[in-house]
């Protein structure tokens, strides 16, 4: 492939170690667009699906919960924004034509009505607890789950009535940071307590019981998912190192661990969700990951995006929240990124395959790749600039900079989400602050989420 003078191809040169980076790719996940409407800090994220069909993308901000239209794909609008509490966690879950949304601060539960979700509007507010973390909804049973209210457990509320939920009962025997309900069991995730991992028996809400606990050394649980069929549950540990871990719950008093999923030991992960046989992992700076749980004893990673390209170094950044539940778009699904807001994806194969038998949709893309010529001008003299050319083989998020010899960053030429195709760059020689930098080598790295290319080019003065 031939770009004006220059000859593309991925450029492969002896770089010092601190440059390397491994090479991520993500064949089986397309990014449809990716929309900040905000420039504001992002939480956590949700899913509604109108009686129409329209789809839409609850976001959590710090100051209140946009409704973002994500039934056209490429093309997400802001249908609504409802202000709330200021507060950098938010979380938000559904049940028929109603929203519920807790944050850290203040407001108690919110209610937001979306029976017109194009004009979405705040119902009258429960309030008796003041704050809380996270909280659930069992649809089979229309009951409401808070966790973490007021720095407690869990508060347990029936949506009988889904406008006005109502007060049932308590579980107070830890913190409850996260909690997940399915069949009639809760899974509390106690993130500081001894016992990481709570499973009660909330079938009858004046009676809870306790079944079992799953402990484990170096342990932060953070949430927990349970897989439909109800054996196996993955907890998330949101500390640097924290694993993705899958335990078999079949007997709930004496959990057994099954496997381990841990992409990257310098990084954080924070939530798991699980559909039909695919978990959804937002994994703070490495973006979303999508892992196979067929086997439950050899989990393993088939699709990957990288919202935060800028780094992965164990910090609060990169994907929040992440909603697969879409009931008529098996393949779409939605992740929240704390700086950049909302980006579309879908699945490019047929989320039902069955692994053990390997069958694929045909429609899979090949394993994409970024291309980069080499700098039109090499080596660069005073006065001189340089260009760059690289071509991204779908739309995504680039970041493209120029470091020393030392990895330290010299200059950012761009860092936004761009389209398919040839897109090129310039260097005048100059840092962040215009000035001309010394002689020496330089290196311009572009990272995008299908892998990171570099190109040296050497300045005289």
């Amino acid at each position: 492939m031939v770009l004006g003078a220059w000859t593309v191809a991925s450029v492969v040169h002896a770089l010092p170690d601190h440059l390397n980076h491994t090479v991520e790719r993500a064949p089986t996940v397309a990014f449809r667009s990716n929309l900040d409407e905000h420039g504001t800090d992002y939480s956590d994220i949700w899913g509604y699906t109108a009686p129409d069909g329209r789809e839409y993308a609850l976001l959590g901000l710090y100051d209140g919960v946009a409704v973002i239209n994500v039934t056209d794909r490429a093309n997400p609008y802001e249908a609504g924004y409802l202000h709330r509490s200021e507060s950098h966690w938010r979380d938000i879950k559904t049940f028929g034509h109603y929203a519920y949304c807790v944050n850290e601060t203040a407001s108690g539960l919110g209610v937001i009505d979306l029976s017109d979700p194009e004009n979405p509007y705040a119902r009258a507010p429960i309030r008796d607890f003041v704050r809380a973390h996270n909280l659930y909804v069992d649809e089979a049973s229309a009951t409401l789950y808070v966790a973490g209210w007021n720095g407690h457990g869990v508060r347990i509320y029936t949506l009988a009535d889904p406008a006005k939920p109502e007060f049932l009962s308590t579980w107070n025997t830890a913190y409850a940071h996260d909690v997940m309900v399915q069949d009639g069991r809760m899974y509390v995730s106690a993130i500081n307590g001894p016992a990481k991992l709570h499973i009660v028996d909330v079938s009858d809400p004046s009676n809870l019981v306790a079944l079992g606990t799953v402990q484990y050394p170096n342990a932060k649980t953070h949430n927990a998912w349970v897989t439909p069929d109800g054996t196996h549950v993955m907890t998330t540990d949101e500390m640097v190192g924290g694993t993705c871990q899958f335990w078999d719950v079949t007997d709930p008093t004496h959990p057994v661990f099954a496997d381990i999923y841990r992409p990257n030991v310098n990084t954080i992960p924070h939530n798991a969700l699980i559909r039909g046989h695919l978990a959804f992992i937002s994994h703070y700076e490495l973006g979303v990951r999508v892992v196979d749980v067929t086997n439950r004893t050899a989990i393993r990673e088939v699709g990957a995006y990288d919202t935060h390209p800028e780094s992965d170094y164990g910090s609060f950044q990169g994907a929040w929240g992440v909603f697969p539940f879409f009931p008529n778009s098996p393949r779409l699904f939605v992740v929240s990124d704390i700086d950049k807001g909302l980006f579309v994806f879908e699945l490019m194969f047929d989320p039902a395959y069955d692994e053990r038998g390997g069958a694929r949709d045909p429609a899979v893309d090949p394993a994409p790749s970024v291309s980069l010529a080499r700098a039109s001008r090499n080596p660069m003299r005073s006065g001189d600039t340089s260009d760059f050319a690289f071509a991204l083989p779908n739309a995504g998020f680039v970041t493209a900079r120029v470091v020393d010899v030392g990895g330290r960053l010299v200059r950012s030429l761009t860092s936004a989400g761009m389209p398919p195709g040839v897109h090129r760059l310039t260097w005048s020689g100059t840092d962040g602050a215009g000035s001309p930098v010394a002689a020496g080598t330089y290196y311009l790295v572009v990272r995008t989420p299908w892998g990171t290319t570099t190109c040296p080019t050497t300045v005289l003065r």
